[in-house]
């Protein structure tokens, strides 16, 4: 972990490119055992590529929630929790190694812990409209005792409205650093904060509003019937007439 970090930090790869090079093999190497032992253990990853799924959070004041960061494995391992940012929690999924309801809850309180948000100062979180947040009954329990305002997106948008994916995100994708105007930009450029309802217009939206226009007429094709036509006779010896079918429309 901590390098393939290094290896993003110093420019000398993507994060993408890091992560299939630091990633824990897929073929187990040669281990050492006593004579006779038959369960010897190893270590393999479940899938070829990567299988970390960082899970970020921060403020439109540019203020950073310590990461978490899920490990598709049952348990810890030396070296995986190396080279992290200070606060950073870990949490492992053998199942998929992405985030579950359980994570989601231990990933609120982590927030929460981080945040201290009171009646006197409510916090707004914004997420996705995945069923791991709006159906997760823990998670919504807690976020109400600690004063935390929980907003979902609708699907589909969160390319145009989750700051995270507008901006941070997109700077990992092709390992360049996500600074603190990074941030401010992707808050700026959904609308969120400042606050700005015209940010988008009604081209950012075309894709959607062609399904929903009614008065379209519908292009219909008419009956067609086989016409014969003689073909002239070229211009050439030794060539006789011949017919042939075409086709016509009406």
């Amino acid at each position: 972990m901590s390098r393939a970090l290094a290896a993003v930090r110093n420019g000398d790869m993507g994060v993408s490119e890091a992560a299939r090079t630091y990633s824990v093999p897929r073929k187990s190497r040669k281990v050492l055992a006593f004579k006779g032992e038959r369960a010897v253990g190893s270590t393999a990853s479940g899938e070829r590529s990567s299988t970390i799924t960082p899970v970020c959070c921060t403020s439109a004041a540019c203020h950073y929630v310590p990461p978490l960061i899920i490990y598709k494995r049952s348990r810890s391992e030396e070296g995986l929790e190396d080279g992290v940012p200070s606060g950073t929690i870990f949490a492992y999924n053998p199942g998929s190694g992405y985030i579950n309801k359980d994570v989601f809850v231990r990933l609120l309180r982590h927030f929460i812990d981080t945040v201290r948000p009171s009646k006197e100062r409510e916090v707004l979180l914004l997420l996705h409209g995945h069923s791991t947040y709006t159906r997760n009954l823990d998670a919504l329990d807690i976020a109400l005792e600690n004063e935390v305002i929980m907003l979902a997106f609708a699907g589909h948008i969160t390319h145009r409205l989750q700051p995270l994916d507008v901006s941070f995100f997109k700077h990992l994708t092709y390992g360049l650093a996500a600074t603190i105007g990074t941030t401010v930009n992707g808050f700026a450029k959904t609308g969120v904060r400042p606050v700005n309802r015209d940010v988008f217009h009604d081209y950012h939206f075309l894709a959607a509003m062609q399904f929903e226009i009614d008065d379209v007429p519908v292009m219909q094709a008419s009956p067609i019937e086989p016409v014969n036509e003689e073909i002239p006779e070229p211009n050439m010896p030794n060539c006789r007439k011949r017919s042939n079918s075409i086709w016509k429309s009406r």
